[in-house]
């Protein structure tokens, strides 16, 4: 109840949807009425450190919002939106910020698209590991090959 009457009171009714509990299997059919996917892990004792959940919503072409754990800011990459983590007023403001200017948010969601598809696909996952075999067979170390979200992407 109180988060529904902080939604109205923000006249945001029209812009929030609270489906309540979506079973993973269900998802995709709900990804369409997204604006933004939001990635803040509570880590306290531990660190997150590689969302699947933050790549499978950039495959969406969705904005998201993720928060300093851990590996979430390098796979969000430099064109996303990052909150300081358990930074509740920052992270309010970016949801805000992504209901108020759609335009925008939608041309962050091209980018975490793409950001996906030439950063952490299997295809490119597989280029990289096969290279880096090819380099180990020769007896090889290049340590361009180490980071898979800038290994030959401008290519």
């Amino acid at each position: 109840k109180n988060l529904k009457a902080h939604i109205a009171q923000l006249g945001f009714e029209e812009k929030v949807i609270l489906p309540g509990y979506v079973d993973w299997h269900d998802m995709a059919a709900h990804w369409n009425a997204v604006d933004c996917a939001i990635h803040t892990p509570r880590t306290g004792n531990w660190t997150e450190t590689f969302s699947l959940a933050v790549v499978q919503a950039m495959a969406t072409g969705l904005p998201i919002i993720g928060n300093t754990s851990g590996s979430v800011p390098y796979e969000i990459g430099p064109d996303g939106m990052i909150v300081p983590e358990q930074d509740i007023k920052a992270l309010n403001e970016k949801i805000k910020w992504v209901l108020e200017h759609p335009q925008e948010a939608k041309q962050i969601g091209e980018k975490m698209l793409w950001r996906a598809e030439h950063c952490f696909s299997i295809r490119h996952l597989n280029d990289c590991i096969y290279d880096i075999f090819i380099d180990i067979c020769n007896g090889v170390y290049d340590p361009q090959k180490v980071d898979m979200a800038t290994y030959k992407v401008n290519e």
